[in-house]
């Protein structure tokens, strides 16, 4: 008899870490779907709100230790700083020379399966070219805070400064590749053109509706 006891206790003692498992399984995977629904849903904002917050601390840390990081790089040789502003400069003119030769490139290809108006599109595009003019901008400061005369908290300055120019080129780096991308999607070509002949055809109706009203009537057809 005991034995049968122990062998029912034992049996119940594994049927129940068997439903406490399964429990804590399913409990896991409603967690990861709840998350992953929130996250697909508000995945912009939380990243803003991260980028934002991020930002925000990396300020306060720099604004308390500002005097012990400018003591740090003073104190280390004078060449220090102007390297690195030349060596941010020289590696946003690297971006700017294999992002958009690689990019010009693949809009060579799909122009010769697709239509050539994709390379004359992908040249006229206001985003393209501002991206490149604003890399072109950031490589001429990082040169320039080379030059600059070294004094009193410039060490601590300029790092910053060449570091946000380089994130910054990094981020332009993104919507240059994702821009790309859309040139390369034949959907996005087809509703460019389609946007522009509607444009087009608006143009044509306003030159009508305005050529029609400066036409002199015939005084036959007045009433």
């Amino acid at each position: 008899m005991a034995l049968c006891e122990r062998a029912l206790a034992r049996a119940k003692a594994r049927t129940s870490r068997g439903e406490i498992l399964d429990r804590l399984r399913k409990a896991t995977t409603r967690i990861k779907l709840f998350l992953l629904t929130n996250w697909y849903s508000h995945r912009r904002k939380a990243l803003w709100i991260v980028g934002a917050t991020t930002a925000l601390v990396a300020g306060l840390l720099l604004a308390c230790y500002w005097s012990s990081l400018d003591n740090y790089l003073s104190g280390l040789e004078k060449s220090v700083v102007p390297e690195l502003a030349i060596g941010t400069g020289a590696a946003i003119t690297g971006i700017i020379a294999i992002a958009f030769s690689l990019s010009l490139f693949a809009i060579q290809q799909v122009a010769d399966r697709g239509t050539p108006a994709t390379l004359q599109a992908y040249a006229r595009d206001r985003v393209i070219v501002i991206i490149y003019w604003t890399l072109a901008a950031f490589a001429i400061i990082c040169f320039a805070i080379a030059l600059l005369k070294v004094e009193r908290n410039y060490h601590t300055g300029a790092a910053v400064a060449d570091l946000l120019l380089l994130f910054g080129s990094f981020v332009l780096l993104n919507i240059h590749f994702r821009r790309v991308i859309k040139f390369a999607d034949p959907r996005f070509t087809i509703r460019r053109i389609f946007e522009q002949g509607e444009k087009q055809l608006r143009a044509l109706q306003d030159l009508s509706d305005n050529v029609g009203q400066h036409m002199p009537r015939d005084p036959r057809t007045r009433k």
